[in-house]
């Protein structure tokens, strides 16, 4: 799952990293109601999710940048 966050993280597009047995999936989220949790029938698989959260630094001479 480490795995799959990291790329995630490195996706500017990526709010969800799901993982399903062994394969890792980056999801875009287009509104916040579309991504919440529900769930799933029990599987061998063990689903696991992670959401990603995004902060911005200031630099007062270059303004906002992530």
């Amino acid at each position: 799952m480490r795995d799959c966050i990291g790329r995630c993280c490195n996706d500017k597009t990526c709010d969800l990293a799901f993982m399903f047995g062994d394969s890792c999936y980056s999801v875009e989220c287009k509104n916040e109601k579309l991504c919440q949790a529900v769930l799933a029938k029990p599987t061998h698989l063990e689903p696991k999710i992670s959401y990603i959260t995004r902060g911005y630094l200031e630099d007062k001479d270059k303004g906002l940048y992530t």
